[in-house]
């Protein structure tokens, strides 16, 4: 069987390139298809082992869409493609595919992991209207006129429902997760050194863009609290962004907070490794790989309930969920977890074997053959 996929950014996004992966492993033909505005490899592009196509960057909307129309129809019409899987209505890329269906009656998927303005919110309220103005019209049309709606999770699934989708076109299926990379026999010894962390502190790690919806602030106040009650605690911050200065701005008293800036993901296990609970405080998610990640090293979360989130961190069982905003909640089980290192190797095994079960690669591929045969039988 062969399968187009469309990725929406003019980068490899990780879950387009695992899914790809595993697809080519369990014996598909697979195409990916790239938005760019020159025709040049990049390295992550480079390491991919099966087609990749380029698509027109959409610097001018109609003449790029008609251009990607024309590329995508030509490209499966010739290579006698059986399914096309666009990734996020929210990307114009997803508009293109709508009419190559149409033209010649091949089955499309929309993959989303998210409803802006239903289910994810930016923090501003033009740009979250904005968001919902277009899932309630452009969205729920490409929604209505796809085959099938993958969502990542239970609760967008449930978010669909509002939006107006038949709940047949719906079906869950999350992203997986590589355990050749990710896994508690990773060490974390040498990260601890180079950050001149020693071995009596306690680690608070947070992995994600440094923007306004990662509520980064939340940790800057809970490690500021549990450094006061006495407490021996690291707070280490890896990632880069828009909000970097105004974050570093708020920290720049405290000495228990280490900003890494970015980390290469061939790098990050090392520090999942070092880590003694992990911490996710956003206004909004998805659901994120770096929890899959973390919980793949054996480590407890914190995280607020938002998104798919609760798919990962079973409340009391793989870490806690807390409401968001709710800042003596987070210090509540940051603390508990630091105090209590049964009880944080339990809630880590936990989600450990929680992951394993779940969201084992094989167990995601299974679910998409699932939904190929359903629709090439149709």
């Amino acid at each position: 069987m062969k399968i187009c996929l469309i990725n929406p950014t003019d980068f490899p996004r990780t879950e387009v390139f695992d899914l790809s992966s595993h697809l080519s492993e369990a014996g598909y033909e697979v195409t990916i298809l790239f938005p760019t505005k020159n025709k040049v490899l990049n390295a992550d592009v480079k390491k991919i082992s099966f087609p990749a196509y380029f698509l027109p960057k959409i610097h001018y909307t109609i003449p790029n869409l008609i251009q990607e129309y024309s590329i995508i129809s030509d490209l499966v019409t010739k290579g006698n493609y059986n399914i096309i899987q666009a990734c996020d209505y929210d990307y114009l890329t997803s508009l293109p595919p709508l009419f190559v269906k149409k033209k010649i009656n091949i089955p499309l998927i929309i993959t989303t992991d998210a409803f802006p303005g239903i289910s994810w919110f930016f923090g501003n309220r033009f740009v979250d209207a904005v968001g919902k103005t277009y899932t309630q019209t452009l969205g729920k049309l490409i929604f209505n006129f796809c085959d099938k709606l993958v969502v990542l999770s239970n609760n967008l699934a449930e978010d669909s429902k509002k939006i107006g989708i038949s709940p047949k076109k719906v079906c869950v299926i999350p992203n997986g997760i590589n355990f050749n990379q990710f896994s508690p026999e990773v060490d974390g010894t040498e990260i601890r050194k180079k950050l001149n962390i020693t071995d009596n502190e306690k680690v608070i790690l947070f992995v994600g863009r440094l923007s306004l919806v990662k509520r980064v602030d939340i940790l800057i106040d809970v490690i500021k609290r549990l450094s006061e009650e006495g407490l021996q605690v690291k707070a280490v911050i890896i990632g880069d962004g828009e909000y970097r200065d105004y974050y570093h701005k708020l920290a720049e008293s405290n000495n228990n907070i280490i900003f890494t800036g970015s980390i290469s993901h061939s790098e990050i296990q090392k520090y999942f490794a070092m880590a003694d609970v992990f911490m996710l405080p956003s206004l909004s998610e998805g659901l994120p790989n770096v929890l899959l990640e973390v919980a793949a090293c054996a480590k407890p979360i914190v995280a607020t309930n938002t998104g798919g989130i609760s798919d990962i961190v079973i409340h009391g069982k793989t870490g806690f969920l807390v409401e968001h905003g709710d800042l003596d909640a987070f210090i509540e089980y940051v603390r508990l977890i630091l105090n209590d290192e049964e009880l944080s190797k339990k809630l880590g095994n936990n989600a450990y074997e929680h992951v394993r079960k779940e969201f084992d690669w094989s167990v995601i591929i299974k679910k998409y053959e699932q939904v190929y045969e359903g629709l090439t039988r149709m």
